[in-house]
């Protein structure tokens, strides 16, 4: 089971969540905002069992072991960083990171703390994936 963690309460958040909750391998543990008051009014939102303050708690609640990061871009890495090294999985929003440095900061941390670092980006699903697919095939 995943147990999902998300660190952000950016609007963003409310396209990813629902698709969650309809998973049966997935539930959402945890959601984390700057502001506590953000967090538990997104939690209340979507019934989500604990809300933090700061996106430093939510990576030290044991029982959460993938993490969801949906914020700035600029922050993408250093968050993945610091859920991997807190032992979580984590899927970062697009793009993963900004410089090539943390692409390669991210590899290493990943493999340092046995987890997986993912982009999230659709491309198998995508229309233009299955075209690029045919015409490579054809």
């Amino acid at each position: 089971m995943l147990k999902w963690g998300i660190l952000s309460s950016a609007n963003i958040t409310k396209r990813f969540i629902p698709r969650l909750l309809k998973s049966p391998r997935s539930q959402v543990i945890a959601i984390a905002s700057r502001s506590i008051e953000k967090a538990e009014s997104v939690a209340k939102e979507w019934n989500i069992p604990k809300a933090y303050g700061s996106y430093e708690e939510l990576l030290t609640d044991s029982e959460i072991n993938v993490v969801y990061v949906p914020l700035p871009n600029v922050l993408h890495a250093e968050w993945a960083v610091r859920a991997a090294e807190s032992g979580k999985h984590c899927m970062v929003e697009k793009p993963i990171a900004t410089k090539v440095s943390d692409v390669h900061k991210l590899q290493t941390v990943a493999m340092e703390n046995n987890v997986l670092i993912v982009e999230g980006f659709v491309h198998l699903c995508h229309p233009q994936f299955k075209a690029i697919r045919d015409t490579i095939k054809s």
